[in-house]
């Protein structure tokens, strides 16, 4: 038996598979094995893997799963003591894994340990760093569109790693629930590296482990509405199930509705009214859904062994300053230039 087990979750993407899986059969770690778990392709991803990455295991799932639920059942199928969690459409370089193998043997404490993420498109900037937990839900990426610089390449404890590229303890996966499955797509990784902080586990960014990611290349890019929808209602999924104060969870919900609001104004008087009805359904699904929601977040509570205030003490709740600073650049960067044609 491998000690790790490589995951390469798939839709649809059996353009990036051959270079994906490519960069891993050059790995200077070879304790490990790979699979490719295809959430109902019809692509022929499958077929190609199967003809020409014949030692490549595959979990074949009859229709799209989502991020969250198709790891989660992988996970229980594979019996390595680490598991890794890759987006297809990533070239990995050649010391990656060991780079994310020899952190996470280190302490036991630790949970997970997540890779430098560089765009594809662009290897000299940064796509994710590690990332903070945002004070309205999930998260956001550290260096996001910047040029790698030094301050990019110091190994930390971080609030959470990019499920793009991260390594678990797959004992302590399962041991803390694994993915919610109710997230389907977006900051589901976020939501479990918190979970494992509150429940005393660390996370590590360790700059050393280099990957490059065609972001977007699964769901397009920001304006898919799809993606808005997930991302709009799984960060205040995360802000009402894992902050502790009630305070904290209103000052979160007060951040989120002006700037929510603006987005849905914003888009109508641009003639994108699909990105409007992805955030007002989004705003309907969580409240449909707040009993559940309440349910999970009693449980989170009742275990939690690490206060919201140590966390924030170690910088890795972001403060209100940050968070804006953070969300002007990615209007500037991002939403505003999703928005420059009418779809």
């Amino acid at each position: 038996m491998k000690n790790v087990a490589v995951l390469v979750i798939n839709y649809n993407g059996k353009k990036y598979l051959d270079s994906c899986l490519k960069s891993l059969q050059s790995q200077t770690y070879k304790d490990f094995e790979v699979y490719l778990i295809d959430n109902g392709s019809s692509d022929g991803s499958v077929e190609y893997v199967r003809r020409n990455f014949p030692e490549v295991k595959i979990i074949k799932f009859d229709t799209n799963l989502g991020f969250a639920k198709a790891y989660n059942i992988a996970v229980n199928m594979v019996e390595t003591k680490y598991v890794v969690f890759l987006n297809n459409d990533t070239i990995v370089d050649k010391e990656w894994l060991k780079n994310l193998y020899d952190e996470i043997v280190k302490d036991e404490n630790i949970f997970a340990v997540g890779s430098k993420i560089l765009l594809m498109d662009d290897k000299n900037r940064l796509h994710n760093a590690g990332s903070k937990i945002a004070p309205w839900g999930g998260g956001y990426d550290i260096g996001f569109l910047d040029y790698d610089r030094k301050c990019y390449n110091v190994k930390r404890e971080v609030g959470a790693v990019c499920g793009a590229s991260m390594i678990v303890r797959r004992d302590l996966f399962q041991k803390i629930g694994g993915f919610d499955d109710s997230f389907f797509a977006y900051f589901e990784d976020v939501d479990l590296c918190w979970r494992a902080w509150i429940y005393g586990y660390k996370v590590i960014y360790n700059p050393k482990s280099i990957v490059y990611h065609k972001l977007g290349g699964t769901w397009g890019r920001f304006e898919n509405p799809r993606k808005i929808y997930f991302s709009t209602r799984n960060r205040l999924f995360t802000l009402i199930k894992n902050f502790k104060s009630l305070s904290d969870i209103l000052k979160g919900i007060l951040l989120s509705l002006p700037l929510d609001f603006l987005r849905v104004m914003f888009s109508l008087r641009n003639g994108n009214g699909h990105i409007s009805y992805a955030i007002l359904k989004a705003y309907y699904n969580v409240i449909s859904h707040l009993r559940d929601l309440f349910k999970k977040r009693r449980e989170i509570q009742h275990n939690r062994v690490i206060s919201d205030d140590y966390l924030k003490k170690k910088g890795l709740i972001a403060s209100t300053a940050e968070f804006i600073n953070f969300a002007y650049n990615f209007v500037k960067n991002v939403f505003l230039k999703s928005q420059s044609k009418p779809k």
